[in-house]
């Protein structure tokens, strides 16, 4: 058994409160439900969801140089993710307030964009923050049991909330605006909880990374392994994106599921991702990235392709191979694959520079998925030989589908790799992976 003390209770209570106070602002399945009543198309959803990854990601990787030379983790997390959670709440006062279509798309990209800078940027502070208090020796145990507490309570909470949207998604805009504020508000309250113990914390010592200057953060990109790891990440990126940016439109208005059993399939898939990323990581540490990318890349394939059928049962394959695009059996094998070699392939010195470059590829890739996504999504819904709905999305998901085959050509100009990480690096570089795979804006 396990002893805790006073300073690593205190970080089990802020996961666990914060991840009840993300459950529905951090949550794409309650926010798509909220742009749908707003009558956003696929264009404009598109749209939204690519500014608000992109400029987030640019200002990270900016700011990466100098967020590694203050030591204000505590602070940066506490008042990052108060606004995180209440922000959000703008929402819902802009149909009343904003009758131009263009406009109101507009305020939502701003708000989207702010909200998510926060929670990247307090990423890394997190990490140090738990690093610095988490004995070495039991590093690993911890890490799996806080990344549990972080993920499962916010996905499981989400099925009752979602049921009670569900019972009020057929009314009035009044009612289904009342609800969601209920939802939003009263979850978003104990971040309150959260945010005041992450404060009594004492401050990290482990910030060594004084001597970067901003012009490093060009190192990533002009090394040449790395770009061509950046490229396989940024180009899974786009694929990820075109997926994941119009599944919540998908499920619930053309395959007709409710958010209750997305929810609740969210929260099998969560569980899984948890269960199966320990076994992707041994595998990584024993043959290498690049030797497995093969077999995650053609069981996300097959997961793409399951889109294309109706019914619950080929979404069930789906979300077992590939939910979202980055979880599931193997949607959270092909990410944990980039992370690692992304930690294995930095420079140790530099490996905040690092990170953020991989992020910023991230968001960029993002950017043009969503965005062009949308553009084509929404042209092919608007054109009149598709009587069916159905038909568009199967010729977008089934080109989706086309596309990660494709993906596969990227494993043969990435490194050689087989790092051998010791055991803490593994560690380290799993707590990484679980906050990007559940958490990368919340």
């Amino acid at each position: 058994m396990v002893e805790l003390d006073s300073n690593l209770k205190k970080i089990y209570i802020f996961h666990f409160f914060n991840t009840i106070a993300i459950s529905v602002v951090a949550n794409f399945l309650f926010l798509d439900r909220i742009f749908l009543r707003m009558g956003l198309n696929m264009q404009q959803f598109g749209a939204v969801k690519g500014f608000a990854y992109l400029l987030p990601m640019c200002i990270n990787l900016l700011l990466s140089p100098i967020i590694g030379q203050f030591n204000k983790d505590r602070e940066i997390v506490a008042i990052g993710y108060l606004i995180r959670v209440f922000m959000p709440l703008l929402f819902l006062l802009l149909p009343g307030m904003i009758s131009n279509k263009s406009t109101l798309v507009s305020a939502i990209t701003v708000i989207l964009i702010t909200v998510h800078i926060f929670p990247i940027i307090a990423n890394n502070s997190i990490q140090l923050l738990v690093r610095s208090n988490v004995p070495q020796k039991v590093l690993g145990i911890h890490l799996s049991r806080i990344a549990l507490v972080w993920t499962l309570p916010s996905f499981l909470l989400a099925i009752p909330l979602s049921w009670i949207l569900d019972r009020h998604s057929g009314g009035s805009d009044s009612e289904f605006y009342r609800t969601m504020f209920f939802l939003m508000f009263s979850t978003a309250l104990f971040e309150l909880i959260a945010s005041s113990i992450i404060m009594k914390l004492p401050r990290s010592h482990l910030h060594k990374y004084s001597g970067l200057r901003f012009r490093d953060i060009m190192l990533p990109f002009r090394n040449m392994d790395f770009r061509y790891l950046l490229l396989a990440v940024g180009s899974f990126s786009i694929l990820t994106s075109m997926i994941s940016a119009f599944i919540n439109p998908y499920l619930l208005e053309i395959q007709g599921i409710s958010m209750t059993i997305i929810s609740i399939i969210s929260a099998a898939v969560a569980l899984l991702s948890i269960l199966v990323l320990p076994y992707w990581g041994k595998l990584v540490d024993h043959v290498g990235g690049k030797n497995i990318y093969t077999i995650a890349m053609l069981g996300i394939t097959v997961g793409v392709l399951a889109l294309l059928g109706k019914g619950l049962f080929f979404i069930l394959i789906y979300a077992l191979f590939a939910w979202q695009g980055s979880r599931g059996i193997f949607g959270s094998g092909i990410y944990s694959i980039h992370q690692f070699m992304v930690f294995s392939q930095s420079k140790e010195d530099k490996r905040p520079i690092f990170f953020a470059a991989s992020t910023f590829v991230l968001g960029v890739g993002w950017f043009f998925g969503a965005f062009l996504g949308g553009f084509f999504l929404e042209w092919l819904r608007n054109i009149q030989h598709f009587s069916n709905p159905m038909s568009a999305y199967r010729i977008y998901f089934g080109l989706c589908g086309i596309g990660s085959l494709f993906m596969i050509r990227f494993s043969k100009k990435l490194k050689e790799d087989n790092p051998k990480l010791s055991a803490r690096e593994m560690r380290i570089a799993m707590n990484r992976t679980f906050r990007n795979l559940f958490g990368r804006t919340r």
